[in-house]
């Protein structure tokens, strides 16, 4: 009897403390942070996870230049080179070493890794918090462990690091620890990531952001540089980039540096990182040359998202410019039919893309006639009169979607006009001020709930779609959601029409 209670008591214990252990592991993935905007720390690291094993042939390892300004996509769509990339906001080359050797237990098919040494040089590759960022997705073993040891006894010392190394590693592994108070902050996304785990694919986060405060040309590139000793060198990224080579030459792989175009590069870098690679007999890829720009194929102007990284139209040129160097020296095998990059995958990603080229136009015609070639729920809406400046080329490139109202006829006259499939769905003309303007929902309907007239509409039940100028307002649908993928106005300016597209990505 006192043995049948003794084996109850335990098999309680054993509930309770497997209760507690399930609400732990919920409240962990529930309250910890999650990075599926920008870089998309959190969806790379799942998504590497969810490759078939020995699936990749090419590993793409670096810091926010990888998944910005590089498609490893188009490496695959175009060339069959199944490609992924690993990289995030300051991800440093210890955290590159260690997701290297996490890559390889399940990829063992890698034949070339391209590095991109952004970060040997960089005035801040030590945050903490980007640390977690960039490792928090990696699954717990022997690398991630030692990621976290080497980061505590390399960069954030013992001297310096207020918390013990047990702090550390407790914090890493129950990051519950760590996040506990973000109970005010959660929102949809912590519970349910699925609608936002959308914008990252093979390690790429197409964008179509165009920065217009770019140094001049000559400034940018490195060709017009100074040596300068004061450049922030960081001695445990040279330590790890050489590590990172040595694994790739033990095991056989092909290892090739690379440099993706970045203002916050020097040619005093570059010499250092040319002279590594002279020593090693490994190649450099330097892509913030004038020569190298132009062989790309780089339009500064347009393909640059800011500053440091490319946008949508220079991360494709960039994949090809490189699919060019690595065929030119080995053999890939063509992973299309294999299917490694899902269906959902590629249409998710055509998807993105196709909204980033249309967020990249420069001219109201190039816009409509971009517009054009693709199938959104799209609307039109004055909140300012264009009419005088309004030309028959442009009529045109707008009818091309399906529109029917006549710009130029409608001074001083408030209109709204929807077109799904080529077909106008809804519109509305009035000389007087119209009260209504345009949600739309996921479904086949088009739900009109704000107003016309001025941009600080507030709905009680809808988000306010915000422009930053008046005239003809563009906004295009992404059908699943009914999320504006595109907020475009075309105004006067100085005596003519101009574009202005609001960032959305």
């Amino acid at each position: 009897m006192m043995r049948n209670k003794k084996i109850k008591n335990a098999a309680k214990a054993v509930i309770f403390i497997l209760i507690c252990a399930i609400i732990s592991c919920s409240l962990t993935r529930t309250f910890a942070a999650k990075w599926y905007d920008k870089n998309s720390e959190t969806a790379i690291a799942k998504h590497f996870y969810e490759l078939k094993e020995d699936s990749i042939e090419v590993l793409l390892l670096g810091s926010s230049q990888v998944a910005w300004s590089i498609d490893s996509v188009e490496f695959y769509k175009k060339y069959g080179i199944a490609t992924y990339g690993i990289g995030g906001s300051h991800n440093n080359l210890l955290m590159n070493y260690y997701w290297l050797l996490e890559a390889l237990k399940t990829q063992r098919n890698i034949k070339t890794v391209m590095l991109d040494v952004s970060i040997v040089f960089n005035s801040d590759p030590d945050e903490a918090a980007d640390y977690m960022k960039n490792l928090q997705g990696m699954k717990w073993g022997k690398n991630k462990y030692n990621a976290i040891r080497d980061y505590y006894n390399k960069i954030e010392t013992p001297e310096t690091e207020e918390d013990s190394f047990f702090d550390v590693i407790i914090n890493y592994f129950f990051t519950l620890n760590q996040y506990h108070t973000r109970w005010n902050e959660l929102d949809e996304e912590d519970f349910d990531d699925t609608k936002y785990d959308i914008h990252n694919v093979m390690g790429y986060t197409a964008n179509s952001f165009m920065n217009r405060d770019l140094l001049p040309y000559d400034q940018f590139i490195i060709d017009n540089d100074k040596k300068d000793n004061s450049d922030d060198f960081k001695p445990v990224q040279a330590e790890y980039t050489k590590k990172i080579i040595d694994e790739c030459k033990k095991r056989g792989i092909q290892i090739v540096l690379i440099k993706t175009p970045k203002n916050s590069w020097s040619k005093t870098g570059s010499d250092y990182i040319q002279k590594l690679a002279d020593e090693e007999g490994i190649d450099f890829l330097e892509c913030t040359t004038d020569k190298a720009l132009k062989e790309i194929g780089i339009d500064y102007n347009r393909d640059m998202r800011d500053r440091d990284h490319l946008n949508v139209r220079g991360a494709k040129k960039l994949a090809d410019y490189f699919c060019e160097y690595l065929l030119a020296h080995g053999s890939y095998t063509d992973k299309r039919k294999d299917n490694v990059v899902s269906k959902k995958s590629l249409e998710l990603y055509r998807k993105k893309t196709d909204a980033c080229y249309l967020n990249t136009t420069l001219t109201p015609k190039e816009y409509l006639d971009v517009l054009s070639q693709y199938n959104y729920t799209t609307v039109i809406q004055s909140s300012g009169d264009i009419s005088e400046y309004w030309t028959d080329e442009l009529q045109q490139s707008l009818e091309k979607s399906g529109f029917t109202l006549k710009i130029a006829d409608l001074k001083g006259i408030n209109y709204i006009q929807a077109v799904r499939n080529g077909e106008v769905i809804r519109e509305a003309v009035d000389k007087d001020e119209l009260t209504e303007s345009i949600r739309i929902i996921p479904s086949k309907s088009v739900k009109f709930v704000s107003d016309f007239g001025n941009t600080k509409t507030t709905p009680r039940f809808e988000n306010p779609l915000k422009y930053g100028k008046s005239g003809l307002r563009i906004t295009a649908f992404d059908e699943d959601t009914g999320e504006p993928i595109s907020r475009a106005t075309i105004y006067k300016n100085d005596g003519v029409l101009d574009i202005a597209i609001e960032r959305t990505s």
